[in-house]
């Protein structure tokens, strides 16, 4: 089984997991932060390169500011959508594609880094992490910057607040969605598997039902930071994505920042 919602529901993903982007200010904000954290550690930051850019929610707002942006996925159904987002924006400092995050670097080094919104969990093994920072340090300048975000389902239950299943439910244009996860941690394979059924209602008025199985990696500070360091990176800051300040031990949500020196 595939991963269902960067593909048959891709349209359905800003509802379903990015409701924060669709207010006036969320992905403004968010493009800000990263800015803000990029431009600490590294400059200039003319040209980022993002990694799992998704629906392409960073990527066409950091180009309309004025960074030079390459955006890929691994899934080409969120590549359309981005590219639909840039359609009649004239933005000829973005450029968009497929390619896996794991094998692809950029054909020029660039100035930053980022991999977010958990594009990076996708990396579900120590193998695959590091055939993913290894084309990170390639694609960066000496000096670049490297921001990844990430959540730690650890900490999350150790704080009691994740849940093992979950319903939701989008609409939009395209139709609408119906989401039930069932959610379990494998320790040994270090992964939270998740077991999705999706409900899609086609404009038709048609349903069909997918279902799929997804595994994201159990990344924790401490891991991600012997990874980047293996990769050749000075680790720089982990802070919590909410606050933007040094993180906690209540911290779940991160952004990590790394430089290659």
């Amino acid at each position: 089984m595939h991963d269902v919602l960067y593909r048959e529901a891709a349209e359905f993903y800003e509802g379903l997991y990015r409701r924060n982007a669709l207010t006036p200010q969320g992905i403004a904000k968010e493009c800000s932060a990263i800015e803000e954290i990029l431009l600490r550690n590294a400059r200039p930051v003319d040209s980022i390169m993002d990694a799992g850019c998704g629906t392409g929610l960073h990527s066409v707002e950091l180009a309309a500011r004025g960074h030079c942006v390459l955006g890929f996925d691994y899934a080409q159904a969120m590549v359309d959508i981005a590219c639909r987002k840039a359609e009649g924006l004239a933005l000829e400092n973005l450029s968009l594609r497929q390619a896996d995050m794991r094998e692809f670097c950029a054909p020029s080094q660039c100035d930053a880094v980022i991999c977010m919104t958990n594009a990076f969990l996708c990396n579900h093994s120590d193998g695959q992490a590091a055939a993913a920072l290894e084309c990170f340090n390639k694609s960066l300048r000496p000096g670049g910057a490297c921001l990844i975000e990430f959540t730690d389902y650890l900490k999350m239950r150790e704080l009691e607040v994740f849940s093992d299943t979950y319903f939701d439910k989008s609409s939009g244009s395209k139709g609408s969605v119906v989401e039930i996860s069932q959610n379990k941690f494998d320790e040994a394979r270090q992964v939270l598997v998740e077991n999705n059924t999706y409900f899609v209602k086609a404009q038709s008025g048609d349903w069909k039902m997918h279902e799929s199985e997804n595994k994201l990696g159990l990344l924790t500070p401490a891991r991600l930071g012997k990874l980047l360091n293996a990769a050749g990176f000075e680790q720089r800051e982990f802070l919590d994505a909410e606050t933007l300040k040094p993180a906690t031990p209540q911290t779940f949500e991160y952004y990590a920042c790394a430089v290659k020196p």
